[in-house]
C-alpha cells in the first residue's frame, strides 16, 4: 500500500477555496478526526515557521533543511553583520519556500540577550498579496552547543 500526500499547489475550484495545502503540525488529527490541514497562507506560514524552527542537520532525511542563524547571535552588531543575516535569511526562504517573493527583510541583534529578532515582507503570487511575518530567535547552549531554545513567530 503506498500513500501518495501532495503539497504543491493546488488549482482553486468550486469545490476547494484554496489555493495551497499542507499538514497542520499542531492539529493532526482535524475537526472530523483526518488530518488537519492549514491552507493558502496560513500554510505558507507554518512553512516558513519550520524553516526557522530547525538548525541544519536535525531533519535526519534532508539534512541541509533549517538555518544556522544562530551563529550571528553572539557577535558584536554592526552593519556588515546585518547584511550578512539578511542575505542568510533571504538564501534560506528562496530554497525552502520558493511560494513566496522576498521583498524585504529587516533584523535586529542583541547580543546581551542572545536574540536576534527579524521581519520579512513577501509576496504571494497565487494569492495577489504582499504579508508581513515577524520572528524572533533566542538562543541559549544545549549539550556544549548553541541552540535555539525558542522561535516566536507573528503575523501582520
Amino acid at each position: 500500500m503506498s500513500l501518495l500526500v501532495d503539497f504543491g499547489l493546488y488549482k482553486k475550484t468550486a469545490a476547494s477555496n484554496f489555493v495551497y495545502k499542507d499538514i497542520d503540525t499542531k492539529n493532526i488529527l482535524g475537526s472530523r478526526g483526518d488530518v488537519g490541514t492549514n491552507t493558502d497562507i496560513d500554510a505558507i506560514r507554518r512553512g516558513m515557521k519550520n524553516i526557522f524552527s530547525f538548525t541544519k542537520g536535525e531533519r535526519i532525511l534532508e539534512p541541509e533543511f533549517g538555518h544556522d542563524l544562530f551563529k550571528y547571535i553572539y557577535e558584536q552588531a554592526n552593519d556588515s553583520l546585518v547584511e550578512a543575516v539578511k542575505t542568510d535569511i533571504r538564501a534560506l526562504l528562496t530554497r525552502w519556500e520558493p511560494r513566496v517573493r522576498i521583498e524585504n527583510i529587516d533584523v535586529l541583534l542583541d547580543k546581551e540577550q542572545q536574540t536576534m529578532w527579524f521581519e520579512v515582507t513577501y509576496f504571494v503570487p497565487q494569492l495577489s498579496q504582499t504579508y508581513r511575518s515577524d520572528y524572533t530567535l533566542t538562543a541559549g547552549w544545549y549539550n556544549g552547543k548553541s541552540k535555539i531554545f525558542e522561535i516566536w513567530c507573528g503575523f501582520d
